[in-house]
Protein backbone atom coordinates (compact mmCIF):
# COMPACT_ATOMS: atom_id res chain seq x y z
CA UNK A 1 0.00 0.00 0.00
CA UNK A 2 3.03 2.67 0.64
CA UNK A 3 6.90 2.59 1.09
CA UNK A 4 9.36 5.35 1.82
CA UNK A 5 9.80 7.92 -0.86
CA UNK A 6 13.07 7.25 -2.74
CA UNK A 7 13.10 11.23 -3.40
CA UNK A 8 13.53 11.68 0.57
CA UNK A 9 16.29 9.36 0.69
CA UNK A 10 18.37 10.67 -2.10
CA UNK A 11 17.39 14.43 -0.86
CA UNK A 12 19.05 13.10 2.44
CA UNK A 13 22.46 12.22 0.86
CA UNK A 14 22.40 15.70 -1.15
CA UNK A 15 22.23 17.67 2.06
CA UNK A 16 26.01 17.26 3.01
CA UNK A 17 28.03 17.85 -0.14
CA UNK A 18 29.28 21.09 -1.31
CA UNK A 19 28.58 22.74 -4.45
CA UNK A 20 31.82 20.89 -5.93
CA UNK A 21 30.02 17.76 -6.56
CA UNK A 22 27.09 19.68 -8.03
CA UNK A 23 27.06 18.22 -11.61
CA UNK A 24 26.91 14.37 -10.50
CA UNK A 25 24.30 14.86 -7.94
CA UNK A 26 22.59 16.74 -10.04
CA UNK A 27 22.60 14.05 -12.91
CA UNK A 28 21.80 11.21 -9.71
CA UNK A 29 19.23 13.62 -8.30
CA UNK A 30 17.55 13.87 -12.09
CA UNK A 31 16.74 9.97 -11.82
CA UNK A 32 15.70 9.87 -8.28
CA UNK A 33 12.98 12.83 -8.66
CA UNK A 34 11.62 10.52 -11.81
CA UNK A 35 11.40 7.00 -9.91
CA UNK A 36 10.29 8.92 -6.93
CA UNK A 37 7.17 10.31 -9.17
CA UNK A 38 6.25 6.96 -10.66
CA UNK A 39 6.30 5.57 -6.95
CA UNK A 40 4.52 8.52 -5.30
CA UNK A 41 1.69 7.26 -8.17
CA UNK A 42 1.67 3.73 -7.20
CA UNK A 43 1.75 4.49 -3.78
CA UNK A 44 -1.92 4.78 -3.88
CA UNK A 45 -2.26 1.61 -4.22
CA UNK A 46 -5.07 1.06 -1.51
CA UNK A 47 -6.92 3.66 -2.50
CA UNK A 48 -7.09 1.69 -6.04
CA UNK A 49 -8.00 -1.61 -4.07
CA UNK A 50 -10.63 -0.05 -2.45
CA UNK A 51 -12.33 2.03 -5.25
CA UNK A 52 -11.94 -0.71 -7.49
CA UNK A 53 -14.41 -3.08 -5.01
CA UNK A 54 -16.96 -0.33 -5.34
CA UNK A 55 -19.48 -1.77 -7.96
CA UNK A 56 -21.62 1.26 -10.05
CA UNK A 57 -24.89 0.88 -8.28
CA UNK A 58 -23.29 1.44 -4.55
CA UNK A 59 -24.82 -1.35 -3.23
CA UNK A 60 -22.29 -3.06 -1.11
CA UNK A 61 -21.55 -2.72 2.11
CA UNK A 62 -18.57 -1.59 4.02
CA UNK A 63 -18.27 -5.44 4.61
CA UNK A 64 -18.56 -6.36 0.87
CA UNK A 65 -16.01 -3.45 -0.02
CA UNK A 66 -13.35 -5.02 2.62
CA UNK A 67 -13.73 -8.33 1.19
CA UNK A 68 -13.67 -7.36 -2.20
CA UNK A 69 -10.25 -5.38 -1.79
CA UNK A 70 -8.85 -7.56 -0.23
CA UNK A 71 -8.75 -9.62 -3.67
CA UNK A 72 -7.46 -7.55 -5.70
CA UNK A 73 -3.94 -8.03 -6.65
CA UNK A 74 -1.53 -5.64 -5.45
CA UNK A 75 0.37 -3.71 -7.06
CA UNK A 76 4.18 -1.88 -7.65
CA UNK A 77 5.66 -4.40 -5.37
CA UNK A 78 7.41 -7.39 -5.57
CA UNK A 79 7.70 -10.42 -5.89
CA UNK A 80 3.77 -10.39 -5.97
CA UNK A 81 4.02 -13.00 -2.89
CA UNK A 82 5.40 -10.37 -0.40
CA UNK A 83 1.99 -9.51 0.40
CA UNK A 84 -1.06 -11.16 1.98
CA UNK A 85 -4.63 -9.66 2.75
CA UNK A 86 -7.06 -10.87 4.48
CA UNK A 87 -10.50 -9.02 5.27
CA UNK A 88 -12.16 -9.16 8.52
CA UNK A 89 -15.95 -7.40 9.35
CA UNK A 90 -15.19 -3.98 7.38
CA UNK A 91 -11.22 -4.24 7.82
CA UNK A 92 -8.62 -5.21 5.41
CA UNK A 93 -5.24 -6.09 6.37
CA UNK A 94 -2.05 -6.16 4.33
CA UNK A 95 1.15 -7.86 5.49
CA UNK A 96 4.42 -7.31 3.40
CA UNK A 97 7.46 -9.58 3.98
CA UNK A 98 10.58 -8.12 2.39
CA UNK A 99 8.73 -6.65 -0.21
CA UNK A 100 10.58 -4.37 -2.71
CA UNK A 101 8.97 -2.02 -5.67
CA UNK A 102 9.10 -1.16 -9.24
CA UNK A 103 12.35 0.62 -9.74
CA UNK A 104 14.89 -2.54 -6.77
CA UNK A 105 14.79 -0.25 -3.53
CA UNK A 106 12.85 -0.58 -0.18
CA UNK A 107 12.75 -3.86 1.98
CA UNK A 108 9.38 -3.08 3.01
CA UNK A 109 7.95 -5.29 6.32
CA UNK A 110 5.14 -5.81 8.51
CA UNK A 111 1.53 -4.40 8.55
CA UNK A 112 -0.68 -1.87 7.12
CA UNK A 113 -4.88 -2.10 8.56
CA UNK A 114 -7.41 -0.09 6.34
CA UNK A 115 -10.74 -0.09 8.35
CA UNK A 116 -13.68 0.77 5.74
CA UNK A 117 -17.29 2.89 6.10
CA UNK A 118 -19.71 4.24 4.03
CA UNK A 119 -20.12 8.11 4.29
CA UNK A 120 -22.99 8.63 2.06
CA UNK A 121 -24.81 7.88 -0.80
CA UNK A 122 -21.70 6.00 -3.61
CA UNK A 123 -19.55 7.30 -0.95
CA UNK A 124 -16.75 6.21 1.34
CA UNK A 125 -13.99 6.42 2.70
CA UNK A 126 -11.07 4.10 3.93
CA UNK A 127 -8.69 4.83 6.96
CA UNK A 128 -5.31 3.55 6.85
CA UNK A 129 -2.58 2.89 9.10
CA UNK A 130 0.45 0.86 10.41
CA UNK A 131 -0.19 -2.23 12.58
CA UNK A 132 2.42 -0.78 14.36
CA UNK A 133 5.56 -3.00 12.96
CA UNK A 134 6.19 -1.32 10.02
CA UNK A 135 9.58 -1.19 9.02
CA UNK A 136 12.17 0.07 5.89
CA UNK A 137 15.35 -1.74 5.59
CA UNK A 138 15.07 -2.72 9.48
CA UNK A 139 14.05 1.10 10.17
CA UNK A 140 10.70 1.72 12.14
CA UNK A 141 7.96 4.27 10.32
CA UNK A 142 4.55 5.13 11.01
CA UNK A 143 1.91 5.59 8.43
CA UNK A 144 -1.55 6.87 8.37
CA UNK A 145 -3.91 7.84 5.41
CA UNK A 146 -7.16 8.48 4.82
CA UNK A 147 -9.20 8.09 1.27
CA UNK A 148 -12.74 9.88 0.23
CA UNK A 149 -13.61 7.98 -2.82
CA UNK A 150 -17.07 9.04 -4.86
CA UNK A 151 -18.35 6.27 -7.05
CA UNK A 152 -19.27 8.26 -10.63
CA UNK A 153 -20.17 6.21 -14.02
CA UNK A 154 -17.19 4.38 -14.90
CA UNK A 155 -15.09 6.64 -12.83
CA UNK A 156 -13.76 6.62 -9.16
CA UNK A 157 -12.78 9.93 -7.65
CA UNK A 158 -10.73 9.39 -4.79
CA UNK A 159 -9.32 12.28 -2.31
CA UNK A 160 -5.85 11.30 -0.71
CA UNK A 161 -4.09 12.31 2.07
CA UNK A 162 -1.45 10.60 4.13
CA UNK A 163 1.98 11.41 6.34
CA UNK A 164 4.42 9.20 7.14
CA UNK A 165 7.54 9.49 9.80
CA UNK A 166 10.72 7.67 10.32
CA UNK A 167 14.57 7.17 9.74
CA UNK A 168 16.40 7.16 6.21
CA UNK A 169 19.35 4.56 5.53
CA UNK A 170 21.56 7.77 6.89
CA UNK A 171 19.77 7.72 10.21
CA UNK A 172 18.71 11.34 9.69
CA UNK A 173 14.79 11.60 10.96
CA UNK A 174 12.52 11.90 7.85
CA UNK A 175 8.60 13.04 7.53
CA UNK A 176 6.04 13.30 4.82
CA UNK A 177 2.91 14.41 4.45
CA UNK A 178 1.03 14.37 0.99
CA UNK A 179 -2.75 15.71 -0.57
CA UNK A 180 -3.58 14.40 -3.85
CA UNK A 181 -6.75 14.07 -6.37
CA UNK A 182 -7.01 11.23 -8.12
CA UNK A 183 -9.37 9.98 -11.16
CA UNK A 184 -9.21 6.42 -11.51
CA UNK A 185 -11.08 4.73 -14.63
CA UNK A 186 -12.45 1.49 -13.01
CA UNK A 187 -12.13 -0.14 -17.13
CA UNK A 188 -8.08 0.37 -17.28
CA UNK A 189 -7.41 1.26 -14.00
CA UNK A 190 -5.70 4.15 -15.24
CA UNK A 191 -5.17 7.46 -13.08
CA UNK A 192 -5.13 10.99 -13.37
CA UNK A 193 -3.33 12.60 -9.99
CA UNK A 194 -2.56 16.11 -9.14
CA UNK A 195 -1.11 17.52 -5.77
CA UNK A 196 1.52 18.36 -3.69
CA UNK A 197 3.76 16.40 -1.09
CA UNK A 198 6.04 18.06 1.90
CA UNK A 199 8.46 17.27 4.14
CA UNK A 200 11.66 17.36 6.14
CA UNK A 201 14.61 15.50 6.09
CA UNK A 202 16.66 16.58 9.49
CA UNK A 203 15.13 19.73 9.57
CA UNK A 204 15.89 20.71 5.56
CA UNK A 205 12.89 20.78 3.53
CA UNK A 206 11.08 19.25 0.28
CA UNK A 207 8.29 19.48 -2.06
CA UNK A 208 6.90 17.82 -4.77
CA UNK A 209 4.18 19.45 -6.79
CA UNK A 210 2.69 16.89 -9.17
CA UNK A 211 0.08 18.52 -11.84
CA UNK A 212 -1.84 16.23 -14.54
CA UNK A 213 -0.36 13.30 -14.18
CA UNK A 214 -1.93 10.03 -16.47
CA UNK A 215 -0.62 6.85 -15.49
CA UNK A 216 -1.49 3.13 -16.04
CA UNK A 217 -0.78 0.22 -14.75
CA UNK A 218 2.75 -1.43 -15.91
CA UNK A 219 2.95 2.03 -18.36
CA UNK A 220 4.91 4.81 -18.06
CA UNK A 221 3.23 7.87 -17.21
CA UNK A 222 1.57 9.30 -20.67
CA UNK A 223 1.71 12.68 -19.73
CA UNK A 224 2.26 15.08 -16.56
CA UNK A 225 4.92 17.19 -15.06
CA UNK A 226 6.28 16.75 -10.89
CA UNK A 227 8.12 20.10 -9.71
CA UNK A 228 10.54 18.86 -7.00
CA UNK A 229 12.57 21.59 -4.77
CA UNK A 230 14.08 21.82 -1.41
CA UNK A 231 15.88 23.84 0.74
CA UNK A 232 19.17 23.16 3.08
CA UNK A 233 21.68 25.63 5.01
CA UNK A 234 23.58 26.46 1.63
CA UNK A 235 21.35 26.66 -1.61
CA UNK A 236 18.13 25.87 -2.54
CA UNK A 237 16.97 23.17 -5.05
CA UNK A 238 14.59 23.00 -7.75
CA UNK A 239 13.76 20.41 -10.64
CA UNK A 240 11.23 19.66 -13.33
CA UNK A 241 10.34 16.40 -14.47
CA UNK A 242 8.11 15.91 -17.99
CA UNK A 243 6.45 12.79 -19.12
CA UNK A 244 5.38 12.21 -22.51
CA UNK A 245 4.57 8.16 -22.90
CA UNK A 246 7.89 7.34 -23.94
CA UNK A 247 10.13 5.38 -21.62
CA UNK A 248 12.72 9.05 -21.19
CA UNK A 249 11.44 11.61 -18.74
CA UNK A 250 13.07 14.56 -19.41
CA UNK A 251 14.17 16.21 -15.91
CA UNK A 252 15.68 19.61 -16.26
CA UNK A 253 17.76 20.35 -13.70
CA UNK A 254 18.46 23.46 -10.85
CA UNK A 255 21.67 24.16 -13.11
CA UNK A 256 19.05 24.53 -16.55
CA UNK A 257 20.98 20.76 -17.85
CA UNK A 258 18.49 18.81 -19.22
CA UNK A 259 18.85 15.13 -18.21
CA UNK A 260 17.05 12.40 -20.10
CA UNK A 261 16.29 9.43 -17.66
CA UNK A 262 15.13 6.19 -18.62
CA UNK A 263 12.59 4.38 -16.96
CA UNK A 264 11.53 0.58 -16.14
CA UNK A 265 8.29 1.09 -17.43
CA UNK A 266 6.23 -0.04 -20.61
CA UNK A 267 5.85 3.02 -23.24
CA UNK A 268 2.38 4.15 -22.37
CA UNK A 269 -0.62 3.05 -25.40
Amino acid sequence: MTRTNTIAIMLATLIPFSSGCAVDLEEEAAAAVVSSSLETARKQSAARQVAEAVDENCSLSAEQVAQGAAKVPAAGLYPASCVTKTAQGSSVHAEYDHCTGPFGYGDLSGGLDARITVTGQCMLRAEIADSGDLSNHGNRFSYAATADVKVLPGERDVTWSASWSGTTLGGQSIEQSSNLSTLIDVASSCRDIDGTADGKIGGSPYTLDIEGLSICPDACPSKGTVMAQWDNARSGREMKVEFDGSKVAKVTGWSGRVFEVEMLCAPAK
